[in-house]
């Protein structure tokens, strides 16, 4: 049997290869993510405009969803389609895809940190994305920035997880925590199971309070010292 002898040039090869795959799957999940928000900015804009109609949004809805599914499948359900116009409401991206993450050469090294705006060229040297306009939604103080550049790690999976979480804080919480520690899906939904919101805030408040004990017991502790001095030298300056 011959032996086979590896090429020298196989780790730049696969590293190539690697580095590749992973840049699709980033600008395939930030394209998805800014597609749904950008539909639920349409959307919502929609309604707004007809919101004098009677049960227009439920229409709207209704129909869309029936159309879009049946071109393009089940991924634009009708509760689909909700969870998009609710994305539009609560996430606000900060930017377009192909505007900001201008296409770069590709590095020959695989990287972990592969930042997103490395995005593969197509061979006439343009991005494979076309631009989406944006436009801000709704003015609101527990609106959540998304920034591709360091949120392209979040995909929809997990911003649908986030929208199930009413409470803005909490919300906001778990995103941060989510793009913080890289967690998957499945560690998202795990984290939020096991109600680490919760957990952290009583041991926050914990600390504070004890904090806040040891101060009153010093405070005491000093009033009686003080007593205790101005008592002995009026006993004794009698």
């Amino acid at each position: 049997m011959v032996k086979q002898i590896l090429p020298p040039i196989l780790p730049e090869i696969r590293s190539l290869i690697e580095v590749s795959r992973h840049h699709a799957a980033v600008t395939a999940n930030l394209a998805l993510v800014n597609l749904y928000w950008n539909i639920g900015r349409i959307i919502t804009r929609d309604i707004q405009k007809n919101e004098k109609r009677a049960g227009y949004g439920e229409q709207l809805l209704e129909s869309l969803s029936a159309m879009l599914m049946h071109e393009y499948g089940k991924g634009y359900s009708r509760a689909n389609l909700q969870d998009m116009r609710r994305f539009f409401e609560t996430f606000e991206i900060c930017q377009t895809v192909s505007n900001e993450f201008t296409p770069d050469p590709i590095r020959q090294t695989v990287s972990s940190e592969f930042p997103p705006h490395q995005i593969l060229q197509t061979p006439s040297g343009e991005s494979s994305i076309t631009t989406i306009p944006q436009a801000a939604p709704a003015e609101s103080s527990d609106c959540i920035l998304i920034n591709f550049h360091k949120h392209f790690r979040i995909g929809w999976s997990h911003y649908r997880l986030l929208l199930s979480q009413n409470d803005p804080l909490k919300r906001k919480f778990y995103f941060e925590q989510a793009t913080a520690q890289r967690w998957s899906v499945r560690e998202l939904q795990r984290q939020i199971d096991g109600a680490l919101f919760e957990r952290v805030a009583l041991s926050r408040n914990t600390r504070k309070l004890a904090a806040l004990e040891r101060k009153k017991v010093h405070q005491k502790q000093s009033a009686m010292r003080t007593f205790s001095k101005t008592l002995i030298c009026s006993i004794f300056s009698d």
